[in-house]
């Protein structure tokens, strides 16, 4: 019987196929085709790099399995599948104690002041709350570069609200409009962000990844 071992997997139904975490992956373990983003698991050794960069969450689902999925079948994954029964083997005198995908998730996760907690809007989101004529004004509190080819900048920006009201239901769209542009902000489109998520577990700041 083989050993059961953890798989790490990406939720096809929450992933917007933005694609940072294939371009943040410092192993190439992440690809794509024109279904779903996979991670292959005869390459990733799960240093947990493309977890914060998600901007949804996607990325952060794990199997125990007994063979792991291939790359085809997890191309062809409509949603993730559920959690088999897996039969524990027995532990062998020399194998640690301690999980070491379960530390390494929870220092990911304690990095990033704690999971994500869903916002007190989530039962009934909060909808143009902010618009044109009355928008809210945030400081860029990060905006840290993911890619290093300059004809594909991709960013993790990190928006701060201050004291402002601003529930985030993930799945939402924020738009966003330069400073710059403010004065002139009733006659142009903003441009919108999908599926925003609280940058702390507090929700006082938002978080996305954008490319321009």
């Amino acid at each position: 019987m083989n050993k059961p071992v953890k798989q790490h997997l990406i939720d096809p139904e929450i992933c917007i196929r933005c694609y940072t975490c294939e371009m943040t992956c410092p192993i190439n373990a992440i690809e794509h085709d024109d279904n779903n983003v996979v991670v292959n698991a005869d390459i990733c050794n799960f240093c947990m790099d493309c977890i914060p960069v998600c901007p949804t969450g996607s990325i952060d689902e794990w199997r125990v399995v007994n063979t792991p999925y291939t790359l085809e079948q997890q191309f062809e994954f409509d949603e993730l599948p559920e959690q088999e029964d897996i039969e524990a083997a027995p532990a062998s005198d020399d194998e640690e104690a301690v999980d070491p995908i379960a530390a390494l998730l929870a220092e990911a996760h304690k990095g990033a002041g704690g999971k994500a907690k869903a916002p007190l809007s989530a039962g009934k989101p909060t909808v143009n709350m902010y618009t044109l004529g009355k928008p809210a004004r945030m400081k860029v509190q990060g905006n840290y570069p993911l890619t290093k080819d300059p004809s594909h900048d991709v960013r993790h920006i990190i928006l701060d609200p201050g004291a402002l009201p601003f529930p985030v239901l993930e799945g939402q769209s924020v738009g966003i409009i330069p400073p710059a542009r403010m004065q002139r902000a009733s006659r142009i489109c903003p441009g919108f962000i999908p599926s925003p998520r609280p940058a702390t577990a507090s929700g006082r700041a938002i978080t996305t990844s954008r490319s321009r």
